[in-house]
């Protein structure tokens, strides 16, 4: 087991049985065996909460895979459904922050694979999946979500020993590159978008623009992060691994005050929401369903450059490693562009040798744009 993880271990002579910590410090028990061919077994012990309940799971296990193997019982497989229940208790809500987002998408996974046995689903019928979900106009992004939690969901019960391979494994996701659009919220996008948030999703949202943190990261916020008397927020748990500091603005300082959780100020800072079905609802009543929660984030760097902020303050806000990253999420305006290019007629010896002056050049473009958007 890796170091520091594994916290006690007791050996018999028809297995192991040893706890580990979650990353959230839940402690779980797990069972470690050999079946009748030899085969190495660890499988978590879901109901376990003591040594004595973990023994109990371990004796079972050992006893129906050696019973299985003589043919003295006919275990029914496991179906898909169960799967998810399994995957959801088990793993999503003791690992994962963003479980809600399993759980929703969960919904959709169990639609079209309902009470098939593991074993019946094949690479096929997950290719099946895909064409099916972009039918009904998911995004391919969207797909690639639903394939890779279809995956995990697999690797598990391979792991666990409820499935002997994973069906999703082989299959390829599509690329994304093409498909990234550039979205930046206009201050009348904003209101509009802040107009349709309710419930917990509005505060998130207003955080999000003025932070510019990964929904994940807000999520995982609690009160002890937040140094109101310093103005800053300390990112501990980011995806790079690096605790960061973010200032806190008096709009984001005002937004905070009105939590539900000011008072007490102690536990997460936001109230556990099903930020991918929340958001899609208000982005649609918005008008923008192309608009991602991550889009936000873009909005803040972007904001942050049109307003001249150096690209090294806006890496370490964002928690780039490299400023390269950075760059992908900072796009000027395109009035701004314009105006960048418009500054090299100053020194432009065409314009002089021509003898038109800068200002009737200026107004024949705007004659020439006029004539073509006629046309």
């Amino acid at each position: 087991m890796p170091k520091g993880k594994t916290k006690s271990r007791y050996s018999w002579t028809q297995g192991a049985i040893y706890q580990r910590k979650t990353k959230k410090g839940i402690p779980r028990w797990y069972l470690d065996f050999k079946d009748a061919t030899g085969r190495r077994i660890q499988r978590l012990a879901p109901n376990a909460a003591t040594p004595e309940n973990a023994m109990r799971a371990l004796e079972i296990a050992v006893r129906e895979e050696y019973d299985k193997a003589l043919g003295l019982t006919q275990q029914r497989p496991l179906c898909f459904r169960e799967l998810g229940d399994v995957y959801l208790r088990d793993y999503a809500k003791v690992n994962k922050r963003s479980w809600l987002d399993d759980d929703y998408r969960l919904k959709v996974l169990k639609e079209f694979f309902g009470d098939r046995p593991l074993e019946e689903i094949t690479p096929q019928l997950v290719e099946q999946f895909r064409a099916r979900r972009l039918e009904l106009g998911n995004a391919k992004a969207t797909v690639n979500r639903y394939v890779a939690q279809l995956k995990r969901m697999f690797s598990l019960a391979v792991e666990w020993g409820y499935a002997k391979s994973n069906p999703a494994q082989r299959v390829r996701q599509f690329s994304e590159y093409e498909f990234i659009k550039e979205r930046i919220l206009t201050p009348t996008e904003e209101a509009a978008l802040l107009r349709e948030c309710h419930g917990q999703l509005k505060p998130l949202v207003i955080a999000a623009l003025n932070t510019g943190m990964r929904r994940g990261e807000l999520l995982a916020l609690r009160w002890e992060d937040i140094d109101l008397r310093r103005g800053l927020i300390w990112v501990k748990k980011s995806k790079s691994g690096k605790q960061r500091a973010v200032p806190i603005n008096q709009t984001l300082r005002a937004i905070l005050r009105e939590l539900p959780s000011f008072d007490r100020r102690q536990g997460p800072v936001f109230e556990p929401v099903n930020t991918q079905a929340c958001f899609e609802k208000a982005r649609a009543g918005a008008g923008m369903p192309e608009l991602r929660f991550h889009d936000l984030r873009h909005t803040f760097a972007t904001r942050l450059v049109d307003r001249g902020v150096d690209i090294i303050t806006i890496q370490k806000l964002l928690g780039h490693s490299t400023v390269v990253i950075t760059q992908r999420y900072t796009h000027a305006r395109d009035d701004r562009a314009f105006q960048a290019v418009a500054a090299l007629d100053a020194e432009s010896p065409l314009v002089c040798d021509t003898g038109v002056t800068r200002k009737k050049a200026s107004r024949e473009a705007v004659r020439e744009n006029r004539a073509e958007s006629v046309n």
